[in-house]
């Protein structure tokens, strides 16, 4: 639930974003005092008497009760799941050659596997990748991860040539990599294919290279600028994807200063995301590195002059934005529900040991199906919001951007009775986006 200004005319308007069906509610002064409770309090006895004296207990539970059966109305029931898949993603190695501060997979030790040393073998995974891309005729993109992907590049060469091969529905073939290992024949392979990779880089170099660090500690700004200009050199197509810190946050240096300093790249699309923050990383990096609700709200003034730049672009037709934030409007605006939106949903995965799963962010441990093939009859159940409401509530990831079920909070969400709930820790990222959301496309929300 979220309040919004209206300058023209001095008012302030509320609403409500139902994460489940991609909704925007309008509300009345009154409804947003007791929807907001509920979603503090998650409890209508706790509302009632937080609002004793102000509203009477039968106008709190209407209230509450009417919008609990819009809702019912809008959850999706339903998983068609070869429809929902689209990508077929490989973690071709859990092996780095970096050692960044925020690494969520902890430079590969999520995905750990003693059997394989990290690397993906061909003759491994051949049958893997036979079943699942038979099983599901609607997958049309294959997408090499890591690690750092390209340490496994004769794996990767194999993979493509055997899938252009085999499955001619396969369109495209998409790799993220932190760049600095992209030479020009990398850049020539690339563009054989037509592979636009995605290359991490977080800024200026004074601010990129404390944050991403190779193994030995060496510098990673020059050498990634070098395999960009490899690229550029052929066939000139590449995405960005940059990570913001804290720490970047309390040197001045702002969101919209990286997004334009990324667009002096001249990538063909971009992705401006905050670090997230996860149980299992070290204390010290938590604190520095990674966001947490304190400093989302110190940084609101940065966070709505990046999302009123953003759209800007949109309304320009300017076609160099944060792809971020493009997606999460086109979703709004399409009724796109979470079921189809989510990597969970979306991605099957093959880890470098050849057992099968979903997620490519938290491995095994978190969405394995199985090593057996037949295992994927699994996925079904897995997919439930109940067999996944145990994850701790900190690990959300890519926060509103992928509009990843994780981002909201699975706590929250597997419970009927928080069916108002927003979203975990990044609060008000999504009430700047959503104020803009609304001054854009006014028109096209009921």
């Amino acid at each position: 639930m979220f309040a919004r200004t209206d300058h023209e005319s001095d008012t302030v308007e509320y609403y409500l974003y139902h994460p489940y069906s991609q909704s925007i509610f309008t509300l009345n002064e009154n409804e947003a005092v007791i929807l907001r409770l509920f979603e503090h309090y998650e409890r209508i006895e706790a509302v009632k008497e937080a609002l004793s004296g102000i509203f009477s207990s039968g106008y709190v539970d209407d209230v509450i009760q009417d919008a609990k059966e819009q809702f019912s109305l809008l959850r999706p029931n339903k998983i068609d799941e070869d429809l929902s898949v689209r990508t077929l993603c490989l973690i071709v190695t859990d092996d780095c050659n970096m050692r960044c501060r925020y690494c969520y997979a902890l430079h590969g030790k999520i995905y750990k596997n003693t059997d394989t040393n990290g690397y993906m073998a061909f003759d491994a995974i051949k049958n893997k990748i036979d079943f699942i891309l038979e099983r599901h005729s609607s997958i049309d993109e294959i997408m090499f991860f890591g690690g750092e992907p390209l340490l496994n590049f004769e794996l990767i060469k194999k993979v493509v040539e055997y899938i252009s091969k085999n499955y001619p529905q396969i369109k495209r073939f998409d790799i993220s990599t932190n760049g600095t290992l992209i030479t020009k024949e990398t850049a020539k392979f690339f563009d054989k294919w037509g592979i636009k990779p995605t290359i991490s880089i977080d800024g200026p170099r004074i601010y990129h290279d404390i944050c991403r660090r190779m193994k030995g500690n060496g510098y990673t700004f020059n050498k990634i600028l070098r395999g960009i200009k490899n690229i550029q050199n052929i066939s000139g197509e590449f995405f960005i994807e940059a990570t913001y810190t804290p720490f970047m946050a309390d040197m001045g240096i702002t969101p919209l200063k990286i997004a334009r300093f990324i667009e002096n790249l001249h990538p063909s699309r971009y992705l401006l995301k905050p670090a997230g923050r996860f149980q299992h990383m070290p204390k010290i990096e938590k604190n520095i590195f990674v966001f947490d609700d304190i400093y989302y709200f110190k940084y609101t003034k940065y966070i709505d002059e990046y999302v009123k730049y953003q759209f800007s672009k949109i309304e320009k037709w300017d076609t160099l934005f944060d792809w971020g934030i493009y997606n999460a409007a086109r979703c709004i605006l399409d009724r796109v529900t979470k079921m189809r939106v989510c990597s969970l949903y979306k991605f099957r995965t093959i880890y470098p040991n050849g057992s099968i799963g979903f997620c490519t962010a938290f491995g095994e441990s978190f969405f394995k199906i199985g090593n057996d093939v037949d295992g994927m009859s699994y996925a079904a159940s897995v997919l439930k919001k109940t067999e996944v409401s145990s994850l701790p509530r900190s690990i959300w990831f890519y926060n509103f951007q992928d509009l990843c079920p994780a981002a909201l909070g699975f706590e929250k969400l597997s419970a009927l009775d928080s069916d108002l709930a927003l979203v975990h820790s990044a609060e008000i990222i999504w009430e700047s986006f959503l104020g803009e959301f609304i001054r854009v496309f006014m028109g096209e929300v009921e």
